[in-house]
């Protein structure tokens, strides 16, 4: 009765962490449209944008690439919880920042906040349930990546709020989340995968040398790097794209961004029950075909009527890329090895969040912002090009069509 109550307190507290989730989502989907309140508040233009996500992203980067070993020394759920408190005070202080290296520090933190949370559920999930609960898991996210762009529209030009009150509220929820997450979440622990043997002794996890002399990690890294930038540059740099470059009507432009968050909460919870039927590297090649073909739509067809065609496209193709790509990192490396790579995966996926939307922000600011299209193009072209070459070079697990 003990282990069954504890079971369900546990999986009480990891529904908590999906809502954590969400509101982690709505931070990200409140920046985009958002940006052009708090440009005006600090004086700065859009290449500032890009630095904003770098920070945010180069926190992430940091604290991914050493989760493995932080969770081996101080166990997951105080992983998890140190990072919902770090998130939370944080976003309060984003809201109450006076003047723009503060908002910079301010974003800093909230990434490593975000980081924690998010890599510490992604190696518990990868380790006790199945590629339908990660996408969920994710999901959440996706789900208030949704909702952030009419939040904060509805916010600030409905209601005539500040986006710094918005920013205040949501730091207030997160530590919320913590403390009803605290009780649930005791007996987390990072076991072997159900459908490891139990009676078998548990493997002791590689060192972060060890696991970064696996030549297949790099390319895998190299794969989740340029993702992080078509995931991000869409979804952050389709309202400059649609308003400052093509005339579309704000609300029009941020109701498009809400289809593409939308699109992409809705893949992960939806598609997320198909990964194991349809295979999940089928899926993943599917999925990133229609990211080139939806970044096509956006640069070529100039129809506003059909603006929400790309962007749907793209949302839906950048879904489920992601989670499913993480699943198959104990059979890619191996369970000694998954906790590093599932962090080494996440943090140059952050890197690429950053880093290649800055270049995206910088070069639209310097030449013209209907670069931001073709660039994306590239990008998710490099992306199924560099998933096709993975596969030709790992192994092939016996009878495995699903990895």
């Amino acid at each position: 009765m003990t282990t069954t109550t504890s079971t369900a307190r546990g999986s009480v507290a990891l529904w908590i962490g999906h809502a954590v989730q969400v509101l982690f989502g709505l931070y990200g989907g409140m920046i985009g449209v958002g940006w052009t309140y708090i440009e005006k508040s600090y004086g700065l233009g859009l290449e500032s944008l890009g630095i904003f996500l770098a920070a945010g992203m180069g926190a992430r980067l940091i604290c991914n690439f050493v989760s493995g070993r932080v969770i081996a020394a101080i166990g997951l759920r105080a992983f998890v919880l140190t990072g919902v408190c770090i998130a939370g005070v944080a976003l309060f202080v984003h809201g109450i920042a006076a003047t723009w290296l503060v908002l910079l520090l301010a974003a800093f933190v909230v990434g490593i906040g975000d980081s924690l949370v998010s890599s510490g559920l992604s190696t518990y999930v990868v380790s006790h349930y199945n590629a339908r609960r990660l996408n969920w898991l994710h999901g959440s996210f996706g789900v208030g990546l949704m909702i952030g762009p009419q939040l904060i529209t509805l916010v600030v030009r409905d209601l005539g709020q500040t986006w710094q009150s918005l920013l205040m509220v949501l730091g207030v929820a997160v530590l919320l989340g913590g403390l009803l997450m605290l009780p649930g979440s005791a007996n987390w622990r990072l076991d072997a995968h159900p459908s490891a043997n139990r009676d078998s002794k548990p493997l002791r996890p590689a060192s972060m040398r060890q696991t970064l002399s696996l030549r297949l990690l790099w390319w895998c890294m190299l794969l989740f790097f340029v993702y992080g930038g078509v995931e991000v540059g869409t979804g952050q740099f389709a309202n400059a794209l649609f308003t400052d470059g093509r005339g579309i009507d704000p609300r029009v432009a941020s109701t498009w961004v809400t289809i593409y968050w939308g699109s992409f909460a809705a893949g992960r919870l939806l598609i997320g029950g198909l990964v194991e039927q349809i295979g999940r590297t089928r899926l993943v090649r599917i999925l990133m075909l229609l990211a080139v073909i939806g970044a096509l739509l956006i640069w070529l067809v100039r129809d506003p009527s059909f603006g929400w065609i790309g962007m749907l496209a793209m949302g839906l193709a950048c879904s489920a890329i992601f989670p499913t790509l993480t699943t198959q990192t104990p059979q890619r490396f191996g369970a000694q090895h998954t906790a590093n790579a599932i962090g080494f995966q996440m943090g140059i996926a952050a890197l690429g969040a950053g880093l290649l939307p800055s270049l995206d922000g910088y070069l639209a600011s310097a030449i013209s912002i209907e670069l931001i299209a073709p660039l994306i193009l590239i990008q998710a072209v490099i992306m199924f090009v560099l998933h096709e070459y993975i596969l030709r070079i790992q192994p092939q697990p016996t009878g495995s069509a699903n990895v």
